[in-house]
C-alpha cells in the first residue's frame, strides 16, 4: 500500500512542472471557442487579435463590438421613414459611428494548479481584464478624474471548474463647464459553475449624483442580483432582480424643491421549469413604491405583475433563433418578421398557455386601483398547423378566453369618464368653433353623473367599497359584463 502511495506522489511530483503549460493550452482551446460561441449569435462579434501563451502565464487580446447586423438593424430603428436634417442628423450620424468602435480588451492569465505571486492560489487559473487602446475622450477622461482604468474584471477558477467574480468601476469625479458629476463606484461579485452552468451575481451602486446650476440629479442604491442555470443560449431558470433605493430631481431657482422623485422601485423575474423540461413558468414583476411628480400628482404603492405559464420551451428556443437569423440577415420588417414566426406561434399556441396580469394596483393620489386579467388560449380549437394564419380574426375568437376585473376609486373614475365624454362631444360637433374649450369641459362634467348612472342601470358597472368595479368575462364566444350578455357586434 505504502508503495502505491509513493508511486502517486512521485508521479504528482513529476507532472507538476508540467501542468501550467497543459491548462494554458486548455484555456486557449477554451477561449477560442467562446469567440465562436459569441459570433454564433446576431448581436455582438469578437476577434482573436493576439494570444501570447507562456509557460506560467497568457496574454490575450480581444476586439469585441456589434455586429453589423444588429448596427444595421439600429441604424434603420433610429432613421425611421423620415429625412433627419441639423441637430438630429448630426445626433443620428454621432450614434452611428459609436455604433461602428470596437472595444478592445487584455486579459492577463495566471495558469495553475500552484501560484505564488501576489499570494498563493491553488486552481486551474486566475485572470484580470481591462480594457486597452481606448479613445482619446476616455484617455482624457481617465486623466482628469485620476482612475486606474475605466473597469476591471477578475476571475479565479478552482480545480472543479467553480470560477469566483471579482469586478469594479473605480468612483469618480469628474467637472466640466456644465456641472459635476460625482460616480461612488460599482462592484460586481459572482461565482459560475461550469459543471451545472449556474451562474449568482451582485452588482451595487451606491450613489450617482450630476449637479449643475439648474439642477440636481441623485440615485442612491441601485442594486442588481440574480441566481440562474442557464440551460442553453436561449433559454434559462432562476431569478433576477434590478432595483433602486430612490431618484431625486431637484430643479434649483429662488427655492429648490424635488420635481421629481421616486422611491423603492425595480423589476423582478423569475422563471421555472416544469418537471419533465418541456414548458416554463415566467413571471415577471416591477413595482415602485412612491413616485412624486410636482404638487398634484402621487403614485404610491404600485405593482405590475406579469406571468406566463406553460410556455413550450422548444418554440421558445425556435423563436429565439429566428428573430437573431433575420437580424443577421438584415430583415426585421414585422410583416416578413410575423410569416417567419407563424410556425412557432402555432407550436407555442399548441400547449394551451395563458397569460395573467396579477397584480396590477397602485393608488394615486392616495386614490386605489386594481385589476386582473387572466387569457387563456384554448389549443382544441386551434386548425390544422398548415392552415394557422395569425390574421385569423375569427379563430382567435375562438380560441382566446378572458377572465378580468377592475375595482377604481371615484375619484379617479370620473375624471377619465369626462375625457371620453370630450372626445364623443368633440367628434359631435364637427370641430365646431362656436364652442370654447371651457364650455367642453362644463358639457361634459355635467353629463357625467348622469352617465356613469346609467352605466350602473345597465348594470355595466357597479358601486363598490372603493368607487366602481366591473367584471368583464369572454369565453366559448360570449361577451359578458357583471354576468350580463354583451352582443359582440355592439362592441366598437
Amino acid at each position: 500500500m505504502m508503495k502505491i502511495v509513493l508511486l502517486l506522489v512521485a508521479a504528482i511530483i513529476l507532472m507538476l512542472p508540467g501542468m501550467p503549460f497543459a491548462i494554458g493550452l486548455y484555456t486557449q482551446n477554451q477561449i477560442a471557442a467562446e469567440i465562436e460561441t459569441v459570433n454564433a449569435n446576431a448581436w455582438f462579434d469578437a476577434k482573436l487579435v493576439d494570444y501570447q501563451r507562456g509557460w506560467f502565464g497568457s496574454v490575450v487580446k480581444i476586439e469585441v463590438g456589434l455586429s453589423d447586423g444588429y448596427q444595421n438593424y439600429i441604424r434603420q430603428s433610429i432613421a425611421g421613414d423620415e429625412e433627419l436634417t441639423g441637430e438630429a442628423l448630426q445626433a443620428v450620424e454621432e450614434i452611428r459611428r459609436m455604433m461602428g468602435s470596437r472595444i478592445v480588451l487584455v486579459t492577463n492569465i495566471d495558469h495553475g494548479p500552484l501560484k505564488l505571486r501576489d499570494g498563493v492560489f491553488i486552481g486551474l487559473l486566475e485572470s484580470v481584464t481591462r480594457m486597452v487602446d481606448q479613445p482619446d475622450q476616455v484617455k482624457e477622461f481617465l486623466a482628469e478624474t485620476d482612475m486606474p482604468y475605466l473597469y476591471e474584471f477578475r476571475t479565479r477558477t478552482d480545480i472543479l471548474g467553480t470560477t469566483q467574480i471579482d469586478a469594479d468601476v473605480p468612483a469618480f469625479q469628474y467637472t466640466n463647464d456644465t456641472g459635476t458629476l460625482v460616480f461612488s463606484g460599482l462592484d460586481l461579485t459572482g461565482e459560475y459553475s461550469r459543471s451545472s452552468r449556474q451562474l449568482k451575481f451582485d452588482m451595487s451602486l451606491p450613489s450617482i449624483t450630476a449637479e449643475s446650476d439648474t439642477s440636481l440629479l441623485s440615485v442612491a442604491e441601485v442594486q442588481l442580483t440574480g441566481d440562474i442555470n442557464i440551460l442553453s443560449q436561449y433559454v434559462w431558470t432562476g431569478d433576477m432582480l434590478l432595483g433602486a433605493e430612490g431618484v431625486t430631481v431637484t430643479g434649483r431657482g429662488e427655492e429648490e424643491s424635488a420635481s421629481f422623485e421616486m422611491q423603492e422601485f425595480g423589476i423582478s423575474s423569475q422563471t421555472v421549469m416544469s418537471d419533465d423540461g418541456s414548458s416554463l413558468d415566467i413571471g415577471v414583476r416591477y413595482f415602485i413604491g412612491s413616485l412624486v411628480a410636482g404638487d398634484d400628482a402621487r403614485l404610491t404603492d404600485a405593482v405590475f405583475g406579469i406571468a406566463l405559464h406553460d410556455v413550450d420551451v422548444a418554440a421558445m428556443e425556435e423563436y429565439s433563433r429566428i428573430v437573431e437569423s433575420r437580424m443577421a440577415a438584415g430583415s426585421l420588417a414585422p410583416e416578413e418578421l410575423f410569416l417567419w414566426l407563424e410556425p412557432v406561434l402555432f407550436d407555442l399556441l399548441a400547449v394551451s398557455p395563458s397569460v395573467a396580469l396579477h397584480p396590477l394596483q397602485l393608488r394615486w393620489n392616495d386614490e386605489p386601483f386594481e385589476a386582473e386579467v387572466l387569457v387563456k388560449f384554448d389549443a382544441t380549437q386551434l386548425p390544422e398547423k398548415d392552415s394557422f394564419s395569425y390574421s385569423d380574426q375569427d379563430m382567435w375568437l375562438n380560441v382566446i378566453s378572458v377572465d378580468s376585473s377592475v375595482e377604481a376609486a371615484e375619484a379617479l373614475v370620473k375624471p377619465v369618464a369626462v375625457a371620453l365624454l370630450k372626445g364623443q362631444l368633440i367628434a359631435a360637433m364637427e370641430d365646431d368653433a362656436t364652442v370654447t374649450p371651457v364650455q367642453l369641459d362644463a358639457m361634459a362634467s355635467g353629463q357625467v353623473e348622469m352617465v356613469i348612472g346609467s352605466f350602473i342601470q345597465q348594470g355595466l358597472i357597479k358601486q363598490s367599497e372603493a368607487g366602481y368595479a366591473a367584471r368583464i368575462v369572454y369565453v366559448d364566444g360570449i361577451l359578458t359584463v357583471n354576468d350580463n350578455p354583451i352582443p359582440i357586434s355592439a362592441m366598437p
